[in-house]
This record gives C-alpha cells, structure tokens and sequence, in this order.
C-alpha cells in the first residue's frame, strides 16, 4: 500500500513538473548536423524544453535558413553574435 501511494505521488509530481530549459549551442554546420537528432529527441518527452542557440560564427541568413529546414531543426531562439 505505502509502495503505490509513493508510486502516485512520484508521477503525480512529474507530470505537474514544469519542462527544464536546455539550451544547445552551435556555430557551424557540424555542430548543427550534430545537434539535429539531439534537438528532436528532446521534443519528444515533456522532461525538457531545448533553446537552440546560434554562435553567429560562419552566419549566412539565406545558407543557415536552408540548412536549419534541411536538418529539420527549429529556427535558432537565439543569435548570439558579436558583429
């Protein structure tokens, strides 16, 4: 009896757990190729929330739009450049 009440009350609190925010960070195309099969094996449980972060190195609008839709990743939350 004291197992499932613990049991309840574990999954109970998992599942009013806010997601944790991880933020991936990249700046050229290995890193993205990379972080791609990361990016959507995170999406998939609620246990997570992932950020991509753009370094801004190697940054091109028109390049890093096609590759990001190539890989299948989300558009950077944020760029973080230094230009």
């Amino acid at each position: 009896m004291a197992r499932e009440v613990l049991r309840r009350t574990v999954e109970s609190s998992l599942n009013t757990m806010k997601p944790k925010k991880l933020i991936c960070v990249g700046g050229a195309r290995p890193n993205f190729m990379k972080l791609a099969p990361i990016m959507r094996a995170l999406e998939q449980p609620p246990e997570f929330d992932p950020v991509l972060v753009h370094t801004g190195q190697h940054y091109d609008q028109a390049m890093s739009g096609q590759f990001f839709r190539e890989l299948g990743l989300p558009c950077p939350s944020r760029l973080s450049t230094s230009r």
